[in-house]
């Protein structure tokens, strides 16, 4: 393994632990939201940290196999089941768009399971035909979903996420090639609601525990 720490343990109040990949948030020099929206900007509050900063130039520094082995090394020696991409922090910058892709398509071919949130279209586009194995959700504005679902971009399917800044939360929903589902999934602030017809089930929030069970946005 190498000496730089490219994971961030996530322990959630139950199941096993998970870990995440995180960048720097923002767009300044270290910062990786290429894709920042004015409502994200106007509520972010994340600063960079070293950690974020060693693991992006990790990435840069690294080929996608050289990666996707250290990631898994990480995840193994943290005894986590599930790598989350970017859900604390940063996203997926346009010059680490193939490269990122290529690492998730590696380890997919794991037993690892994967999830996360990006704004990067291109990024969220390449992952889709991983969707059995990988639940990756492009984060769309509330004030832009219905033109977003007039564009040409919903037409590839997978899971959106809606974040509610107020409460920490987001809503996500799959959209088809010709519609988008009535399912709607809210994730956050320590909950999960998976609602299903007219009924909710609220639940703990962890995402192991939801991919083993399937629900969430493994149920999708």
């Amino acid at each position: 393994m190498t000496e730089a720490q490219i994971l961030s343990p996530l322990v959630f109040q139950a199941g096993k632990s998970a870990a995440e990949v995180s960048f720097p948030a923002y767009d300044g020099p270290w910062g990786t939201c290429d894709f920042m929206t004015k409502e994200c900007r106007k509520n972010c509050i994340l600063k960079s940290n070293s950690m974020e900063r060693e693991a992006v130039q990790f990435f840069e520094e690294h080929d996608a196999r050289t990666v996707a082995r250290e990631l898994c090394a990480q995840l193994e020696e943290m005894g986590a089941d599930t790598l989350c991409w970017f859900i604390g922090s940063g996203d997926c910058p346009r010059r680490l768009t193939a490269k990122v892709a290529e690492i998730v398509s590696l380890i997919s071919e794991t037993a690892f399971n994967q999830n996360g949130f990006t704004r990067n279209k291109s990024f969220w586009t390449l992952c889709y035909p991983l969707r059995r194995k990988v639940r990756l959700a492009l984060t769309v504005e509330k004030s832009a979903l219905s033109k977003f679902l007039l564009t040409s971009e919903r037409h590839v399917g997978g899971l959106i996420a809606v974040p509610n800044y107020n409460n920490q939360t987001v809503s996500i929903r799959k959209i088809g090639k010709h519609a988008m589902a009535p399912r709607l999934v809210g994730c956050g602030g320590g909950w999960v609601d998976d609602f299903k017809m007219k009924s909710s089930s609220v639940t703990v929030e962890d995402c192991s525990l939801c991919a083993l069970a399937k629900r969430g946005c493994y149920a999708t």
